[in-house]
């Protein structure tokens, strides 16, 4: 089990890449998207 991504709570998208097996999800990799990256900071 890995680490919870920084920011994970404030993410407005998630991208979620593994595989879907015997009706469970298994993520190999958690990638998030926070809008304070994106804004400007004027």
């Amino acid at each position: 089990m890995g680490v919870k991504p920084a920011n994970f709570e404030q993410a407005t998208s998630i991208v979620v890449i593994g595989m879907y097996r015997d009706g469970i999800f298994i993520a190999d990799q958690v990638l998030v998207k926070c809008p304070s990256k994106y804004q400007g900071g004027n």
